[in-house]
């Protein structure tokens, strides 16, 4: 049974800075500006369908930047592989992070990552964006931190948030499984 939840869950854009300062939040509005590109370029180079090969991520990359992406995409659930991380292809998670990142500019993503005084912040084990605010136990509902999403709840934020532009509304509603 799928519910929605109140009108305080964030917009798809909120989601993306919730897990960008989660995963790489320490360029404090420096940092960005270089992380952003290259984690977009990353992305695309990689297929939606199939495995990237390390060997044009390096290239194309650098070793050094396609490397630290390899561990620290791995390390969130974003890629995973079989036997070696040099092969590896993209999770549902990783599905839709490219699909949003590429869907914008790399300075609307950048963009995205300052956040303003009242910000609620989200992780993936303490979630504050919920009708009350924070509740003890409550997963964030972001679809860049589960693994499981519904898709088309995913499809259409991604629309609306190209359609608004580089900040969609963040009252938006997004439906998540009931588990009763």
């Amino acid at each position: 049974m799928t519910r929605m939840i109140g009108t305080s869950a964030k917009a798809l854009d909120d989601y993306f800075t919730d897990w960008e300062g989660y995963v790489f939040g320490f360029g404090y509005g420096t940092g960005e500006h270089h992380v952003i590109p290259a984690l977009r370029r990353f992305l695309e180079l990689t297929p939606e369908a199939e495995a990237y090969r390390f060997e044009v991520l390096e290239r194309e990359l650098g070793a050094a930047v396609a490397w630290l992406f390899i561990n620290i995409l791995a390390g969130d659930d974003i890629i995973e592989y079989g036997t070696s991380a040099r092969y590896a292809w993209l999770t549902s998670k990783g599905k839709r992070l490219r699909k949003f990142m590429l869907s914008k500019s790399a300075d609307d993503l950048i963009a995205l990552t300052g956040r303003y005084e009242d910000y609620d912040v989200c992780y993936p084990d303490a979630c504050n964006c919920g009708p009350n605010g924070y509740q003890k136990g409550r997963l964030c509902q972001n679809p860049f931190f589960l693994e499981k999403f519904d898709e088309d709840s995913f499809e259409a934020s991604l629309r609306a948030s190209i359609e608004v532009g580089a900040k969609a509304p963040s009252d938006e509603s997004h439906p998540v499984e009931d588990s009763a």
